[in-house]
């Protein structure tokens, strides 16, 4: 049968579409979480968990049927640290922290270079490009920071919170990030999202 994951489809009829998933789609997971359906969460994290685990990385699409990627490349994309970094709030099982470390020790044996992390031009040969996306930085180095700090009792004051989809998403890619925290200092309240 087919994996248990959201797959493209023609909004005419419901058929498949096709047969690929990319790497984008990876941070539905972490909505799942967001929207409360973590059981469904979970086995879409398992099945984007097992791919990384045979590449060291999450090739930009793949064909699950095929089982390969169709698209080879590694951008350093966010989206499924972001999802890891959710279902370890949302359950505090370890295993999502385990998943962050072998993400970390993947990152830094495939992709670091002497400044800084290189884009992997191609999953199956490793090969790297000479360039490192902005969002790399901004975003999937920030998750898993934040996985970490939120077990960290240096920063008790940092413990995140989910909130159903329905209510609110909190936005850690944006500047008001850093006006809340600025504004909890300097004011000895939080700032209201």
């Amino acid at each position: 049968g087919e994996p248990p994951l959201f797959v493209n489809v023609d909004s005419r009829d419901g058929s498949t579409a096709n047969t690929w998933i990319d790497a984008l789609q990876a941070s539905f997971a972490g909505l799942l979480v967001l929207a409360g359906h973590l059981e469904e969460a979970i086995c879409q994290h398992a099945f984007y968990y097992a791919v990384w685990s045979k590449y060291g990385v999450l090739p930009e699409r793949y064909n699950w049927y095929l089982k390969r990627p169709d698209v080879h490349f590694y951008p350093l994309r966010p989206e499924f640290v972001e999802s890891t970094y959710f279902l370890y709030l949302a359950t505090k099982n370890p295993f999502y922290l385990h998943v962050g470390r072998e993400i970390m020790g993947s990152l830094n044996s495939k992709t670091r270079v002497k400044c800084g992390f290189a884009t992997v031009h191609n999953v199956d040969d490793g090969s790297l490009e000479d360039r490192m996306e902005s969002f790399f930085l901004a975003e999937t180095m920030k998750y898993l920071y934040l996985k970490f700090v939120a077990i960290s009792e240096k920063f008790p004051r940092l413990q995140p919170v989910i909130y159903p989809l329905a209510l609110a998403v909190l936005d850690f890619s944006c500047e008001r990030c850093f006006l809340a925290i600025r504004a909890r200092d300097r004011f000895g309240q939080k700032l209201k999202i």
